[in-house]
């Protein structure tokens, strides 16, 4: 039960920082 909470809590974050770090490419960019 620990590990799956670990992997939702990983590809939650990685969810949350992705798009963050795409805008932020595409501000740079642009």
């Amino acid at each position: 039960m620990y590990e799956t909470f670990f992997v939702h809590t990983l590809i939650a974050s990685y969810l949350g920082v992705t798009p963050v770090t795409l805008s932020r490419l595409r501000a740079r960019n642009a």
